[in-house]
């Protein structure tokens, strides 16, 4: 469409998505310093610094690109909440915290803990003026918006698929593999595959944190505190290899602890400038400035060179698939993935019968059976829950199986003419009702107030 590639377009995309979240963390930091300098200077340092650039040049991941939209939009939500702004506090942290699940729930899993640790810190502003009950109520209204998606995954969760299995995503030896060392904060990293981008701008960025941080302890003591126990941590998972054996198993779902360094730059972009609300002089506005750009243009030239177009997925990336194999049965990724690719006939497993394929489309297949003997086939569809396959005329439901070698759909038919379409489990359905009776209900409370809103500044 319009003669642009997919590859391009997400390559757009990501950059927007770059540009969105810095000025969501400008907006941020403005709120905390009241200071535009430092707001500039903390919007930049979020863009620029190398994992975010990475995840661009690198990686093309546009899920956890996505995600940093949606971390300085729920810090930005805890603030308008603990300044008692409520009605600002809705809409960021309903906003906020559903984009996030719905972009990348591990991040928003790991967010959380640190979402955490900051209501730990501020609790008894949060006691106060019934604070805990708003903050409740915007935390249900975000589970009702992700409930169907959350439905998905519990429902599959345990099932014979990459994501939840031993040995892939789970395995301890990845995490183990893809702790990073101090000096990794330094030096570049030389392999561009799935390694973290080089983070050598990350030791002038900490050493600003840090001259920040010692003004802002004696300033503010608690927020000082607070920044420090919020970096800390971030670097003891990123670093800190025993931490990960006292954890639970479901942790291990992040794979690569480098990816908590997607959090980390929104506390160092945060933190960092901050140093100029003290000395607000011109050449350290300047030097800053430095400091964020020119490490960043060894990242920012490798946009023409377009690293991750070399990436294997990008065959399924054209196909509207990416990396989502690790979502689907673990038979599929490890074999049926080239085997499915040319897959286009409804092949015969076990007995005899003849088969033809009346339509096939993405949603639906349908197809007639005759002169069928103990008949079982195999359909052009990787398995999935809340597919359902029917006979013409008849309600009853056949059941499908998931073929143990290529991750299909599998099923026994007898002679007739059969639909097979996605419709979705019970249970996602009744979640999919519930979110638009969330939403429903967002829309009208938002309707009302912004009615209040109106008639009070007519009278005014």
């Amino acid at each position: 469409m319009c003669g642009i590639k997919i590859i391009d377009s997400l390559l757009i995309t990501n950059i927007l998505v770059s540009i969105i979240s810095s000025i969501l963390m400008y907006k941020l930091v403005l709120e905390l310093t009241k200071d535009k300098k430092v707001a500039f200077i903390g919007g930049l340092i979020y863009m620029l610094l190398p994992y975010r650039l990475g995840l661009i040049t690198v990686r093309m991941a546009l899920a956890e690109n996505f995600a940093g939209i949606f971390i300085p939009l729920i810090l930005l939500s805890i603030y308008y909440l603990l300044k008692g702004e409520n009605k600002k506090f809705y809409i960021s942290f309903i906003i906020g915290y559903t984009g996030l699940i719905l972009s990348h729930y591990i991040i928003a899993m790991y967010f959380s803990i640190f979402v955490f640790i900051i209501l730990i810190f501020y609790v008894d502003k949060l006691i106060k003026e019934k604070r805990v009950l708003k903050l409740i109520l915007a935390t249900i209204a975000v589970i009702l918006l992700v409930l169907p998606n959350i439905t998905i995954f519990i429902e599959h969760y345990g099932m014979d698929y990459l994501i939840s299995a031993d040995g892939y995503v789970t395995r301890p030896s990845l995490i183990e593999e893809n702790i990073l060392e101090p000096t990794d904060l330094i030096i570049p990293k030389e392999n561009y595959d799935w390694t973290p981008p080089p983070h050598y701008i990350y030791a002038p960025v900490i050493l600003l944190a840090v001259s920040s941080l010692t003004l802002i302890v004696i300033k503010n003591k608690r927020f000082g505190l607070l920044t420090i126990a919020l970096i800390v941590t971030c670097l003891i998972l990123i670093l800190c290899q025993g931490i990960w054996k006292i954890l639970p198993k479901i942790t291990y779902n992040i794979q690569f602890p480098w990816r908590l360094l997607l959090i980390l730059s929104s506390f160092l972009a945060i933190v960092s400038p901050m140093l100029l609300c003290k000395f607000n002089k011109k050449w350290i506005f300047t030097v800053c400035i430095i400091i964020c750009i020119v490490p960043s243009l060894f990242l920012i030239q490798k946009l023409s060179t377009r690293i991750y177009t070399k990436d294997h997925s990008i065959p399924e990336l054209e196909r509207g698939v990416g990396n989502m194999g690790e979502y689907y049965p673990s038979a599929y990724y490890y074999i049926g993935k080239e085997y499915y690719k040319n897959k286009t006939e409804i092949d015969i497993i076990e007995g005899t019968g003849e088969v033809k394929i009346i339509e096939n489309t993405p949603n639906e297949l349908k197809f007639k059976i005759e002169n069928s003997q103990n008949l079982k086939i195999e359909l052009p569809k990787i398995y999935y829950k809340g597919y359902k396959l029917t006979e013409e005329n008849k309600r009853e439901k056949q059941e499908l199986l998931c073929g143990k070698t290529y991750g299909l759909i599998q099923t026994n038919v007898k002679d007739g003419t059969y639909t097979l379409k996605y419709q979705g489990t019970l249970l996602y359905n009744i979640t999919t009702i519930l979110r638009i009776i969330a939403i429903l209900t967002i829309a009208i409370y938002s309707l009302r107030i912004l009615k209040q809103n109106t008639k009070k500044a007519k009278k005014q």
